[in-house]
């Protein structure tokens, strides 16, 4: 079974908060920069289509612009705060 197949991810549980999330991560530690904005969102886009809802950043990815484009990225999508 592959885990890119929409529909195929596995999820964890996130200790007892009752969020499970998939357990393959994307990292942004590269995705903050203006001139990549549009490719940043399709990585994201392509993601959230095969069902991973875990992003690693920290604000030391960029000085705290990972964080933000990501934020930015996410409100574009329109994708549901939960």
């Amino acid at each position: 079974m592959s885990l890119l197949q929409t529909g195929s991810m596995i999820y964890r549980n996130f200790g007892n908060s009752g969020l499970r999330i998939s357990a393959i991560s994307v990292g942004n530690m590269i995705n903050y920069k203006p001139e990549t904005y549009e490719q940043d969102k399709e990585i994201i886009a392509v993601s959230l289509k095969n069902g991973i809802n875990h992003f690693d950043t920290a604000e030391l990815y960029g000085e705290g612009a990972s964080e933000i484009q990501l934020g930015r990225i996410l409100k574009d999508l329109k994708v549901p705060r939960e």
